[in-house]
């Protein structure tokens, strides 16, 4: 009996995942179209969608609409002087995957903290059975942690987040069946395809920089993306550490060289909307990790060329 109700379940996810993954698809290119299509997934979707705000027809986590899958999904974080968030955000992330079901691993990168980071997520393998810390002396930059991460995971899907959760970890929900489903081997969060999902900006001067960087980045390195470096990325396993493996860059220009990578080997890639909060703590130096960042373009222009859209 409880085959059937899965089997069941499991065509209804299918049909939500079509309505999704159709969505998704129009949002970029015809948004009137994208918006009839997402009220009428949240009329007649079977799935019992959220039905409020912005992200209305879109699954948010609800226990109603969960994600039946059976792989694995492995969730990497780079944590650099988290002491004080990383427990919040772990809690939440199991409190989500649990309730969807998932069969999942957590990864942690201490990379190189001052304060009692590694200390505060071992604290919560007790409650996280499935909490892996990776860890090292001294600061080596969230590019060299996340690829840390990467190369030990073992998901079919990997996603990479923010330590903070800037972006909601609710948004896997509509885009790992774009993974799932084989469409695309990566799918990326933006923050400037719709000012509407963004719930708390950055300030002006901030959103001045990301301009002036994503510029940069399509004359220097690669064209065809609106922000490369929101931190919320889903991967395929295969692509996330294939990728991974080959990258060079330590710090925060890693989002750059990684999807250069995947156009260079043609891996298939969508930019989408995700909810974003900003965070008043940062551990971007407006001047010296700009310089940085600026500096890697340059050395991720000469190894892998400029990357077409």
């Amino acid at each position: 009996m409880r085959t059937k109700r899965r089997e069941k379940h499991k065509i209804r996810q299918d049909l939500h995942d079509l309505f999704l993954s159709f969505q998704m698809k129009l949002r970029k290119t015809n948004p009137p179209l994208a918006e009839m299509i997402r009220w009428l997934c949240a009329n007649t979707c079977p799935m019992e969608c959220c039905s409020a705000g912005p992200y209305q027809g879109i699954p948010l986590g609800h226990k109603s609409c969960r994600i039946i899958s059976d792989n694995m999904i492995s969730i990497v974080i780079a944590a650099y002087n988290e002491e004080q968030r990383i427990g919040k955000s772990l809690l939440k992330i199991k409190d989500y995957l649990d309730a969807q079901n998932f069969a999942y691993e957590i990864i942690v990168v201490d990379d190189g903290s001052t304060d009692n980071t590694r200390q505060a997520a071992i604290g919560y393998q007790s409650e996280i059975s499935n909490l892996k810390i990776i860890s090292y002396p001294n600061n080596k930059g969230k590019g060299y942690a996340l690829r840390q991460g990467v190369l030990a995971s073992k998901g079919e899907s990997v996603l990479v987040s923010d330590a903070d959760l800037s972006t909601p970890i609710e948004e896997l929900s509509f885009m790992l069946p774009l993974i799932s489903g084989r469409e695309y081997d990566i799918v990326i969060g933006s923050r400037a395809l719709n000012p509407e999902t963004i719930i708390k900006k950055q300030p002006w001067w901030r959103q001045g920089m990301g301009k002036i960087f994503n510029r940069i980045v399509r004359l220097l390195v690669l064209e065809g993306f609106k922000d490369t470096q929101c931190g919320f990325k889903l991967f395929s396993g295969e692509a996330a550490r294939n990728l991974f493996k080959n990258a060079r860059v330590d710090r925060f220009a890693y989002d750059v060289e990684i999807l250069a990578l995947a156009k260079k080997r043609s891996y298939r890639v969508m930019e989408v909307p995700v909810r974003w909060l900003n965070s008043p703590v940062s551990k971007v130096h407006p001047v010296f990790d700009s310089l940085q960042m600026l500096f890697d373009l340059v050395k991720i222009r000469l190894r892998i060329g400029k990357a077409k859209k």
